[in-house]
């Protein structure tokens, strides 16, 4: 299995597992930043770009 699909199956499936988790909210926001934005990412750019643009719509 791809890593980012089982690191998107455990941010899902939290709540199933709350007896085996230290993960905080924090946490899975900074993983899914990193798995949006990193150079490993061949969409990363235009998913940046993106962000700017509705951010600069809601921002006005």
């Amino acid at each position: 299995m791809d890593c980012g699909v089982w690191v998107a199956q455990w941010m899902i499936r939290e709540h199933l597992e709350i007896l085996f988790q230290h993960v905080n909210n924090a946490t899975r926001m900074r993983l899914a930043v990193d798995l949006v934005t990193k150079s490993y990412n061949e969409l990363a750019e235009d998913a940046v770009a993106k962000a700017f643009r509705h951010w600069q719509r809601i921002a006005i």
